[in-house]
């Protein structure tokens, strides 16, 4: 019996107005388009859990990361008027804005700060490194020392400021009217580091910490994790097993990835132009397949 293969889409921001600290999202007039094609083409729409026991042909899944409150319009729609369950992975020391993630305030610090300046600061305190270089530079345990060092030396306003102003992710409240929309909620990690440079007790305090986050705003969470960056540690199927993760998520799909049963499933972008998203979504994942 021939087995499908689900694929699942992932997103940062649906937005008309995209947030300073994610500015590469995508509008929702073209991510609606995208929907309208794909379903044109056959796909039908699952939530992550329905997914990871189901091998239904043509089968689709929609996921956002880091949790970013420009969402929240488009997502208090997709399940009623258009039959889409999507996933929402959060950042756990993100939610309701208590923190910005490390990876935001080197996006904000790339903004704000002339380039000259920010590379002269990074050098200060990683010789040789700059703002393109900084993020494989850094050590994971320094990470969020660094950028804050940086932030108080370069951006005029703290980051309690930035927050109370912008409010760039999903307060409690709007989790929990999402959630009542049929929403799904799961883990990206606490701090959003590279979990490929993390050791086993740092990869499990991490998830850990994102499971602590979350029950303790009493959040309807699911047990599917979303690997920052996609980069995978090693052995990420003990690793779910372990953690008692249902799955966990990569940015790798070759074709025969994400079959029901599996541990660890893969995604592909499509905050991408729509020549790139045809490469990755069509033409890769067979390719991946014979050659890697």
């Amino acid at each position: 019996m021939k087995q499908y293969s689900t694929r699942v889409l992932y997103y940062h921001v649906i937005a008309d107005q995209l947030p300073d600290l994610y500015p590469q999202g995508i509008g929702i007039r073209r991510f609606l388009y995208q929907l309208s094609v794909l379903k044109a083409l056959g796909w039908r729409f699952a939530s992550l859990s329905e997914a990871l026991v189901s091998n239904h042909p043509k089968q689709l899944c929609i996921t956002l990361d880091d949790g970013l409150a420009a969402n929240y319009p488009i997502l208090m729609q997709l399940n009623e008027m258009y039959g889409v369950k999507p996933t929402l992975f959060l950042i756990g020391k993100c939610v309701d804005n208590r923190a910005l993630a490390w990876n935001h305030k080197l996006i904000l610090l790339r903004r704000y700060v002339p380039r000259d300046l920010l590379n002269h600061q990074i050098n200060l305190l990683i010789p040789g490194a700059d703002h393109i270089t900084l993020f494989s530079r850094v050590n994971m345990q320094d990470k969020d020392l660094i950028v804050d060092r940086l932030w108080s030396k370069l951006i005029p306003w703290s980051e309690h400021e930035y927050l109370e102003k912008n409010k760039p992710f999903f307060s409690v409240e709007q989790l929990k009217s999402l959630a009542d929309k049929g929403i799904r909620l799961a883990l990206h990690s606490h701090s959003h580091p590279d979990f490929s440079r993390l050791s086993k007790a740092e990869t499990k305090a991490e998830i850990e910490q994102n499971i602590e986050t979350l029950t303790s705003y009493k959040l309807p969470w699911e047990n599917h994790f979303a690997y920052p960056y996609g980069r995978v540690g090693s052995n990420p199927e003990s690793l779910a097993q372990e953690m008692k993760i249902d799955a966990s998520f990569g940015t790798y799909y070759k074709a025969g990835n994400n079959l029901a049963g599996q541990a660890h499933w893969q995604r592909q972008c499509m905050e991408l132009s729509a020549r790139q998203n045809f490469r990755e979504f069509v033409m890769m994942p067979g390719l991946r397949k014979f050659f890697r």
